[in-house]
């Protein structure tokens, strides 16, 4: 393990970085980025993985749905967090000296992976993000979301970023 903030790894060292569900954790992006740089050899790819809730979709509509998910989102910038990162990747990698950048985005919907597996990929997890107090606040929240999912019409979906980007 490392702290990408201080990296102690040797320079120019790595053809590859990968980076799956961390930046929304990050309070400095840029210096992460920056420090990998560092890291890659002259034509290393870095890739990194991660999700942007504006990309996070569940029918039929729920007004809990939209609320515990602002409401972890909320969450994790208390922590330093950005669950917003995704579609933010492409212009930080370009400001961090990155070339070659390109940002696609792949759907995970609940016909593949079952809704039951949905919730818990996109819902259930975030109430690690909240305080004891907003778990609380939450809970009626996550009852809803969990009633309408048992809807024969229920459906959702999470974009997944793919940021790739090389080191010149």
């Amino acid at each position: 393990s490392g702290n990408v903030y201080e990296l102690t790894l040797p320079e120019n060292s790595f053809d590859f970085v990968y980076s799956r569900f961390v930046f929304q954790h990050l309070e400095q992006p840029e210096m992460a980025l920056k420090n990998i740089l560092k890291v890659l050899k002259p034509g290393g790819v870095l890739c990194v993985l991660d999700v942007d809730d504006n990309w996070t979709s569940f029918s039929p509509a729920s007004d809990a749905f939209v609320k515990f998910i602002r409401r972890a989102g909320a969450g994790q910038k208390r922590k330093g967090g950005n669950r917003l990162i995704g579609s933010q990747l492409f212009g930080l990698l370009n400001r961090a000296g990155y070339k070659n950048v390109s940002t696609a985005i792949h759907p995970i919907t609940s016909e593949e992976i079952g809704i039951n597996y949905f919730l818990g990929v996109a819902v259930l997890f975030r109430m690690e993000m909240l305080g004891k107090l907003q778990k609380l606040l939450a809970l009626p929240q996550l009852r809803k979301i969990k009633k309408a999912a048992q809807a024969d019409n229920a459906w959702g979906a999470v974009g997944i970023f793919v940021t790739t980007g090389t080191k010149g």
